[in-house]
């Protein structure tokens, strides 16, 4: 599974329009784009169409879709009618055909701010070295609730940890760990005395099994 993280700064009229991708083999696309707009929200959903058009158009599919603003993940729920003019209306029908899901993270937490709102440049991954089957081939992931994201940083103390490194991380465990118990779509698994409780394909919970004994 890639995770990418999406924004927009506006000022004066002008919308920079930013979009992250990180992949499995920790190959990183950044891409910043600047358009003609002085509304937020239709910027972020600009970014989003974007990002989304790059990923149709290299057809890399199996992924989760960051985003800070609650209007906007509201937005492209929507099944019918126009999010706004100029933007395309089958955000939604696009997420599902790429196998996507979205999800709302703190603006802290999202990298795609930084290249949005700050000058300078940072560079990408060359394109042509991305393995975009590795994403597709590779074992099913899982999702992750942002209260797990929360828990997970606390229990190998380590605050700096990104939404996607801990996902990652949390993946790992899974396919490596033991499941010790079972009922109906949830599953708790154990590894290293770490408590990871799944509901069908997210984790919901983690735990220090040492400090429940």
């Amino acid at each position: 599974m890639f995770v990418s993280y999406t924004d927009a700064s506006v000022k004066k009229g002008i919308a920079v329009l930013s979009f992250v991708i990180y992949f499995k083999d920790a190959k990183v696309i950044r891409k910043r784009i600047i358009v003609k707009e002085s509304n937020n929200h239709i910027a972020e959903a600009y970014a989003i169409s974007e990002l989304l058009s790059f990923l149709s158009y290299y057809d890399i599919k199996n992924g989760l879709l960051l985003i800070d603003c609650n209007v906007v993940k509201e937005m492209i729920k929507r099944k019918r009618g126009k999010l706004y003019p100029h933007i395309p209306k089958h955000i939604n029908y696009t997420l599902q055909k790429l196998n996507m899901r979205s999800q709302l993270i703190l603006r802290d937490l999202n990298i795609a701010h930084e290249i949005c709102s700050k000058n300078g440049f940072k560079r990408s991954t060359a394109l042509s070295t991305v393995n975009w089957l590795k994403e597709v081939i590779i074992d099913s992931d899982y999702y992750i609730q942002f209260s797990v994201y929360e828990e997970y940083k606390q229990l190998v103390n380590k605050a700096s940890l990104k939404f996607h490194d801990v996902l990652r991380q949390l993946n790992k465990l899974v396919k490596n760990a033991n499941l010790v118990h079972e009922e109906g779509d949830t599953k708790l698994f154990e590894n290293n005395n770490v408590g990871i409780t799944l509901h069908k394909d997210t984790v919901v919970k983690v735990t220090d099994l040492k400090c429940n004994e």
